[in-house]
């Protein structure tokens, strides 16, 4: 038996998705079992699992409501590739994918700031270099006012 939100992981859609087919979209082929009151565990069994793997992959295809339906009737199941060792592993994949996502915005954002502290760096000398020509202006100020206070 499978939890809801081991069944999300595995076809990689939302715990909601898989409720609202459950108890709206294609309420006519899971059993009252898994349809449960909101706040309840739902338990789903290999052959439900089936039903919903087929519902996903056609959704993922395109397919509409009456497509996936007219499958169901005809008894068309989907395959999970043993979902005991194999559940978490498209989860994994979209994780590890975000996460190098992440990573490259982090290390633009390293770089960037790298470069803003070379920047910042250059804007220091630049100012000191300013600052001491501000000195020698305000000296050669002081001397032209001395010399010309003693003419």
């Amino acid at each position: 038996m499978y939890k809801t939100s081991q069944i999300a992981n595995m076809l990689q859609v939302s715990q909601m998705t898989i409720s609202r087919w459950v108890t709206k979209e294609f309420s006519s082929f899971f059993p009252d079992t898994a349809k449960v009151e909101r706040g309840a565990s739902r338990r789903f069994t290999d052959e439900e699992v089936s039903k919903l793997t087929l519902i996903a992959t056609m959704r993922k295809e395109g397919h509409g409501l009456d497509a996936i339906e007219k499958a169901l009737s005809e008894g068309d199941r989907g395959t999970l590739v043993n979902p005991q060792t194999n559940a978490l592993a498209p989860v994994n994949q979209y994780q590890l994918t975000i996460m190098q996502d992440r990573i490259e915005e982090l290390e633009l954002e390293v770089e960037r700031l790298r470069n803003a502290e070379a920047q910042n760096e250059l804007l220091k000398e630049q100012n000191a270099a300013l600052q001491t020509e501000i000195k020698a202006l305000n000296r050669e100020i002081g001397r032209l006012e001395a010399s010309k206070g003693s003419e």
